[in-house]
């Protein structure tokens, strides 16, 4: 019979700390090794974990109701890490209209996003311009349009830079009208 002693797992950080069902996950944290029994618990629910390195470790959130569970680390299957850390599971926002839905090519247009599901960390995205609101609330948020081509552009939300909405709504960037003669 062979035992070997193996240090404590412990966990200290999670990227990002909130999502919706099968968010991958990034936990920090030490003394992690690539067994066949590395896991994570979201609240009480088993999950399959990836080894990146002895400090960090994947998992994809599993399917759990609303609300913020604690998550801890095995390699082994039977000990778990004495520390945990905090994931709050929160619905992919909704996007239900833009208003205006076209603007000009050099940005900066007011774009009101109505729906739901939007917190203070909501993102906005352009095609793949991401900005910040200038005003988020819970079903309204207004962001400023960012300088792109004449064309039309997919608009997303996302509350964790990860999850992004599936609206199919889009913003139109049309040529700025030059006036060369007044008549």
């Amino acid at each position: 019979l062979l035992f070997e002693f193996v240090a404590a797992v412990s966990v200290n950080g999670i990227e990002p700390s909130s999502g919706a069902e099968s968010t991958l996950v990034t936990i920090t944290g030490q003394n992690f090794a690539f067994t066949s029994e590395l896991a994570c618990t979201f609240g009480a629910v088993l999950t399959a974990a990836t080894f990146v390195n002895s400090t960090a470790l994947t998992c994809a959130a599993p399917a759990l109701n609303n609300g913020t569970v604690l998550v801890r680390v095995t390699t082994n299957g039977v000990e778990w890490s004495s520390s945990s850390v905090a994931f709050t599971y929160a619905s992919v926002p909704s996007l239900t209209s833009l208003l205006p839905i076209a603007g000009s090519v050099a940005g900066h247009t007011a774009v009101n996003i109505s729906g739901s599901g939007f917190t203070a960390s909501s993102l906005c995205r352009f095609g793949a311009a991401i900005v910040k609101p200038t005003l988020a609330l819970p079903t309204l948020l207004i962001c400023a349009s960012p300088a792109h081509v004449v064309g039309s552009v997919p608009v997303e939300v996302s509350n964790n830079k990860l999850d992004w909405s599936n609206s199919g709504l889009e913003f139109a960037f049309i040529a700025d009208i030059e006036l060369s003669a007044v008549l």
